[in-house]
């Protein structure tokens, strides 16, 4: 319903009262919605929408959501976070260190950040790789070839890489990103 108004009078929707966007976050963010482009960026399009407090309402709702489909699955409406990524990136940060998220969900959280969220997946990605057995080590590589390609080669000529590792590395290192040296 409020995507309908949202299309209809943007500034209907701008005017509910907080209240309003507290009661509905959860509904926001958790409601299946169809795949298609068209849908996902009009449900962004109302979080845009929110003031400032109930955007703070909605990205609550998009943390426990994650919370929920880590612990009874289900699909993450991924346009959605791909979107709010930038504003959830610190609690996203904190919660894939602290290894509160698992799987595929896990993976598909640190990618956010690595593509959305640079500054903020970068210490994550530090911390992830400095334990070898970490379920997300082999991602948080791949995320350290794009985001500090200078460190993954000063390990790699550290570790006298061989053809394997180097194979694995390869295709995620930013080369455009390295001094001249490395």
């Amino acid at each position: 319903l409020l995507t309908t108004v949202a299309r209809r009078d943007p500034g209907r929707v701008q005017a509910l009262e907080p209240a309003m966007w507290r009661i509905w976050a959860p509904a926001i963010v958790g409601a299946w919605s169809s795949p298609q482009d068209d849908d996902q960026r009009l449900r962004c399009d109302l979080t845009d929408l929110a003031p400032p407090e109930g955007k703070q309402d909605i990205l609550g709702a998009a943390l426990d959501h994650l919370d929920a489909l880590n612990e009874h699955g289900g699909i993450l409406p991924y346009g959605l976070y791909q979107h709010l990524c930038p504003d959830l990136a610190s609690g996203l940060a904190d919660r894939l260190t602290a290894g509160r998220y698992s799987g595929h969900l896990a993976l598909t959280l640190l990618n956010l950040l690595i593509a959305h969220a640079p500054q903020a997946a970068l210490p994550v990605c530090r911390r992830l790789h400095a334990n070898p057995a970490h379920e997300l080590a082999p991602a948080a590589r791949e995320g350290l070839a794009k985001l500090d390609p200078s460190a993954i080669v000063d390990e790699l000529d550290a570790a006298t890489a061989g053809p394997a590792e180097l194979a694995e590395v390869m295709p995620h290192l930013a080369v455009t990103a390295l001094s001249d040296t490395r």
